[in-house]
């Protein structure tokens, strides 16, 4: 147990779930992971090699033209259709109660 160390954390405006957290795969065989909170933030991690070798945890919040407001994200998944470049496909599954569209 004395190896593991904390490595980094980042809050998020509310809960997620196991469907919510996927690893994008680029060209390059390094991997980044999104993770997205039921109210529609999604959340883009890595870690970055600064100029001294240590690894720096970088996260930025990713923008997505269509979520609906007063839709909640319930799962979302993530492929490279290319194994030369970075050609992602981002599926997101969102559910919308009958009162949220009543009301808006």
């Amino acid at each position: 147990m004395e190896k593991m160390h904390n490595a980094h954390y980042f809050s998020l405006s509310s809960q997620g779930n196991i469907y919510t957290v996927t690893i994008l795969r680029l060209a390059n065989n390094t991997n980044k992971l999104l993770v997205a909170s039921l109210r529609r933030e999604i959340i883009y991690f890595e870690y970055l090699q600064g100029p001294t070798g240590i690894l720096i945890p970088s996260t930025k919040e990713v923008s997505f033209t269509y979520l609906p407001k007063g839709a909640e994200i319930i799962s979302m998944d993530a492929f490279n259709k290319s194994e030369t470049a970075n050609d992602f496909v981002i599926g997101i599954t969102i559910i919308k109660s009958l009162s949220s569209k009543r009301h808006h």
